[in-house]
C-alpha cells in the first residue's frame, strides 16, 4: 500500500469514526425513532450521501454503532486483564463488563431492554447466537484449568450464570421501590454472587496458566469486531 492509498485510508477511517460518534451521542439523547440521517450529517458537517457510502441503510449504520461500543468493552475486559492475570477469572470479567455496559447509554439500553432509547434495536444489535458460543468457550477455557465448578452440565451453568448476570441488570426495572446502590457496589455484589455460585477456589499457577489464553480470546472477538467495523471504509 503506498503513502496515498494509507492516507486515504486514514481519512476514511477518521471520517467513520466521526459518525459513529455522532450517531451514538444523537441515539443517547434523543433515541433511535427520533435520530435521522440528516441529523447525523448535521451534526458531523458530512454529505448524507457520503454515509451512506459507508453504510446504506440507517439500520446498518446503528449496528456498527452498537458493535463499536461492545468493542469498548472488550478493550476494558482485555486491558484489566493485562494489568492484573487475576481479571481472567469469571467473577472479575463479568464485573468489567457489567460496569462498561451500564456506563454505556447504548449498551444499558440493550441490556436493561429499554425501548424507548433504541426500539427494535434493544432486543437484538449483536449477534445473539455467536455471543451465546463465544461465552461457552471462555467458560470452557475456564474449567479445563480448574477455576469454575464442574459439577453441572455446561448448559447448566450457562443457563444458572446468564440468569445471575441478566437479573442485576434488569433488577431496577422490576422493582423501583427496592433500594438502590451506586455502579460500583453492584458491580462488586455481582461479582461476589458468581464467584460463591460458580468458582471454586483459584489456585495461583492456574490464574497464570489460564490468563494468556483468555487474552488471546478476547483479542479474538475484538480483531472480529474491528473487521466488522472496517468493512464500512476498506
Amino acid at each position: 500500500m503506498d503513502t496515498n492509498d494509507t492516507n486515504n485510508l486514514i481519512s476514511h477511517q477518521a471520517r467513520a469514526e466521526r459518525i459513529l460518534t455522532a450517531a451514538a451521542e444523537l441515539i443517547a439523547r434523543f433515541g433511535y425513532k427520533r435520530v435521522t440521517m440528516d441529523d447525523i450529517a448535521t451534526q458531523t458537517d458530512i454529505g448524507r450521501s457520503t454515509i451512506y457510502q459507508y453504510w446504506n441503510t440507517r439500520e446498518a449504520l446503528y449496528t456498527a454503532v452498537i458493535e463499536r461500543e461492545f468493542l469498548a468493552v472488550i478493550d476494558e475486559i482485555l486491558a484489566a486483564i493485562r494489568r492484573d492475570p487475576k481479571e481472567s477469572l469469571l467473577n472479575r470479567v463479568v464485573r468489567t463488563e457489567f460496569l462498561a455496559v451500564m456506563r454505556s447509554p447504548i449498551l444499558r439500553a440493550i441490556f436493561t431492554a429499554d425501548t424507548s432509547m433504541l426500539g427494535q434495536f434493544s432486543k437484538g444489535g449483536v449477534d445473539k447466537a455467536l455471543e451465546a458460543h463465544r461465552n461457552i468457550i471462555f467458560r470452557e477455557l475456564l474449567v479445563q484449568h480448574g477455576l469454575l465448578r464442574d459439577d453441572i452440565s455446561s448448559a447448566e451453568l450457562d443457563h444458572a450464570l446468564t440468569a445471575t448476570v441478566i437479573g442485576f441488570f434488569l433488577v431496577g426495572s422490576f422493582d423501583e421501590d427496592q433500594e438502590q446502590f451506586d455502579l460500583e457496589r453492584q458491580a462488586e455484589l455481582l461479582a461476589t454472587t458468581v464467584q460463591r455460585a460458580f468458582e471454586v477456589e483459584a489456585a495461583p499457577d492456574a490464574i497464570q496458566a489460564v490468563a494468556p489464553k483468555v487474552i488471546e480470546f478476547f483479542t479474538g472477538i475484538s480483531d472480529d469486531i474491528q473487521a466488522l467495523l472496517r468493512s464500512a471504509y476498506e
